[in-house]
C-alpha cells in the first residue's frame, strides 16, 4: 500500500513556549503516524502548502532566521524515509518505516506500550493486552508515534482528556480507564529506569472523575420468560440461552471463563474454576436448573466417544472427556492450544453471542439491549431483592475482594430494588380510588 509524506504543524499542540512543532506525517491507507522533526515554530512562519523545500517561511525581514536549515533538515527526513521505503518493498506498513527510521528506541512510549502490551499476553491476559494497545493507540493519534516519556507532561495528558472528549465524544468513565492504562504503560517504564519523570501524580494533572453509572438487569420474570422459550435443541439460540443461563445461575460466571470451562471443572455436584480477571478461585455448587443445562453436553460427549469404547480403558476414555470444552464456544481443536490463542477464539465467540443475545431478547419479548454480562447483573439483583442472601454472601459469590466494591456494584441496580414497592404503592392507589368512588 502506497505511502506518503507531508510535513504538518500539529496546532494543537502548542508548547508552554507559544511554539509549535513540526511533524512529517505519514499516510497509508487514509490512516497516518507522526514523525517528529525536532523543529518548533512560531505559527506565523509555517506555510500549509505542498511546495517541496519551503514549508517554513524565509526572508530577512518577514521569515523565520532559520528557515533555510529547517527545510533543509525536513526534506532530507523526507528523502530518507522514501529512500526506506524503497529498500523495503510493498509490504512495509507505516508504523514499520517509522521503527525502522528511528530505530529500537527504550524511551520512546509507543515502542515500550507494545512490549508491555506483548508480556502481558504471554501471561495469558488478552484483555488487558488489547486495552493497553487500544489506549496506547488512542493517545498515539493525539500525541504522535514519536513520543518519548519525558515528553508527557501534565499539561499533555490533560490536553489529552479534552481531545477525547471534544474530538472522540468519549464518557467520562472510558476516559479515565484509557487514562489509567496510559498510566500503567508509564509506571511500567519507571519501574525500568525507560522514564524519569512522574506527571500523572503532579497536582497539575486534572484527573477525570468517573460518573456512576446504572448497569442494566433482567428481573426473574424475564429470566423465566428466557427459560420458557421453545427454541430447537442445537439450535444457535438454544446454545446462546444456556451460555447466559448458566452464568445467571452460577453468579455471574464471565464469558471467557465460562468459554474456557472443561468437564474437569465439574466435579461432586460443584463448579470449580480460576477466574481470569483475577486469578481467583471459584466454588460453586451446581444448582438442579444449571445441571440440567449440561445434561444433552455430557450426553453429547458420551456419543462423541463411544466409538473408542472398544479399544481403549474406560479410564483413559474419562481423562480425555475431562480436557474437553463444555460448551461449544472454542473449537475442540484448541484445547491443547496456548490460553492467548483460546482467549482469542473466547473474544470472537463473545461478540457473536452479544449479537445473538438480541435475537433471544427479541423473542423472548425483551425491550432491554441484553449482552452476556447482563447475566451478572441480573443475578446481582435477583440475590439482592429478596430475604435469603445477605451482602456478605454476595460480596463472596462475585468474587469481590472488598465489601464496598459490593456496594458499589449493587448500588448502580438499586433502583430495581423498589419495583415491587412500587407495584404494591401503585395498587394500593388504585384500590383506595376505587373506595372512594
Amino acid at each position: 500500500m502506497r505511502i506518503t509524506f507531508k510535513p504538518y504543524l500539529l496546532e494543537r499542540r502548542q508548547k508552554e513556549n507559544g511554539l509549535y512543532p513540526i511533524y512529517i506525517r505519514i499516510t497509508q491507507n487514509r490512516r497516518y503516524s507522526l514523525l517528529y522533526t525536532g523543529i518548533d515554530i512560531p505559527l506565523k512562519y509555517w506555510r500549509d502548502n505542498r511546495k517541496f523545500g519551503s514549508w517554513i517561511k524565509g526572508g530577512k525581514k518577514t521569515g523565520h532566521p532559520s528557515a533555510d536549515v529547517y527545510n533543509n533538515k525536513i526534506e532530507t527526513m523526507i528523502l530518507e524515509l522514501e529512500r526506506i521505503v524503497l529498500e523495503s518493498g510493498d509490504n512495509l506498513t507505516r508504523k514499520q518505516l517509522v521503527k525502522l527510521y528511528k530505530g529500537e528506541d527504550n524511551g520512546q512510549f509507543q515502542s515500550h506500550a507494545e512490549r508491555y502490551a506483548k508480556r502481558l499476553a504471554d501471561e495469558g491476559k488478552y484483555s488487558s493486552q488489547s486495552q493497553i494497545k487500544a489506549a496506547a493507540s488512542k493517545f498515539a493519534d493525539f500525541a504522535g508515534e514519536d513520543l518519548r516519556f519525558n515528553e508527557i507532561t501534565p499539561q499533555l495528558l490533560n490536553e489529552f482528556q479534552e481531545w477525547q472528549k471534544k474530538e472522540r465524544d468519549n464518557h467520562p468513565n472510558t476516559i479515565r480507564k484509557t487514562m489509567n492504562r496510559i498510566k500503567a504503560i508509564h509506571n511500567d517504564a519507571y519501574k525500568k529506569d525507560l522514564a524519569t519523570n512522574l506527571p500523572f501524580q503532579s497536582p497539575k494533572f486534572e484527573k477525570v472523575s468517573s460518573v456512576q453509572s446504572k448497569k442494566t438487569a433482567l428481573s426473574i420474570e424475564q429470566i423465566r420468560d428466557i427459560e420458557k422459550l421453545d427454541l430447537d435443541e442445537g439450535s444457535d439460540l438454544w446454545h446462546v440461552r444456556n451460555y447466559f443461563l448458566f452464568s445467571f445461575w452460577n453468579a455471574g460466571i464471565r464469558f471467557t471463563d465460562l468459554a474456557l470451562l472443561r468437564w474437569d471443572n465439574v466435579k461432586d455436584g460443584r463448579l470449580s474454576y480460576t477466574m481470569g480477571k483475577n486469578d481467583k478461585d471459584k466454588d460453586i455448587k451446581l444448582m438442579p436448573q444449571a445441571k440440567e443445562i449440561l445434561e444433552p453436553y455430557r450426553k453429547k460427549l458420551d456419543e462423541k466417544y463411544k466409538p473408542l469404547e472398544d479399544d481403549l480403558d474406560a479410564e483413559v476414555i474419562e481423562k480425555m472427556k475431562a480436557k474437553e470444552f463444555i460448551f461449544p464456544i472454542i473449537d475442540s481443536e484448541f484445547k491443547d492450544a496456548d490460553l492467548l490463542e483460546q482467549k482469542r477464539k473466547a473474544h470472537s465467540g463473545n461478540a457473536r453471542t452479544n449479537k445473538l443475545l438480541k435475537d433471544l431478547a427479541s423473542e423472548a419479548e425483551i425491550e432491554t439491549n441484553v449482552t452476556f454480562h447482563i447475566s451478572r447483573h441480573s443475578f446481582s439483583r435477583w440475590a439482592d431483592n429478596g430475604d435469603i442472601f445477605d451482602r456478605k454472601d454476595i460480596q463472596g459469590m462475585l468474587a469481590h475482594s472488598k465489601m464496598r466494591t459490593t456496594e458499589r456494584y449493587l448500588a448502580s441496580i438499586s433502583e430495581y430494588n423498589v419495583d415491587d414497592k412500587m407495584e404494591q404503592a401503585a395498587q394500593k392507589y388504585e384500590q383506595s380510588k376505587k373506595e372512594n368512588e
